[in-house]
């Protein structure tokens, strides 16, 4: 399966989900966006067994949102903790579960909305 890019605007923040990504998961990030005052902006569907390098994606994002992926497979392989926001090259990033398993997982809910207040409000 190929890359998906589904959002081509750039905005104040890029997100990186691992497939699939259906309209559930589609809207419960939509949420989570609205939630932090961001709008959807790119959203990055890497396919199952793919690797992708977020250091090609030039843009003003200041924040990404990796969902359900291992940070190695998008380039990134300094230890990083779930739900814990790090800084790297000047970009925010929080990596969290898939969509699919937060929509029902309060406590993971929890988890990433701490994250988010930590950065993004």
């Amino acid at each position: 399966a190929d890359l998906q890019i589904l959002e081509t605007e750039a905005t104040e923040v890029l997100v990186v989900v691992g497939a699939p990504f259906d309209e559930a998961h589609k809207e419960f990030v939509s949420k989570v966006l609205l939630a932090i005052h961001k709008k959807p902006g790119r959203v990055v569907v890497v396919p199952e067994n793919s690797k992708i390098s977020l250091s090609s994606y030039h843009s003003d994002e200041n924040l990404v949102l990796i969902f359900g992926l291992n940070p190695q497979v998008v380039g990134i392989f300094a230890q990083i903790q779930s739900n814990q926001p790090f800084v790297l090259s000047k970009r925010v990033y929080i990596v969290t579960g898939h969509p699919e398993l937060l929509l029902n997982d309060q406590v993971g809910k929890r988890l990433l909305w701490s994250a988010l207040k930590q950065v993004a409000i």
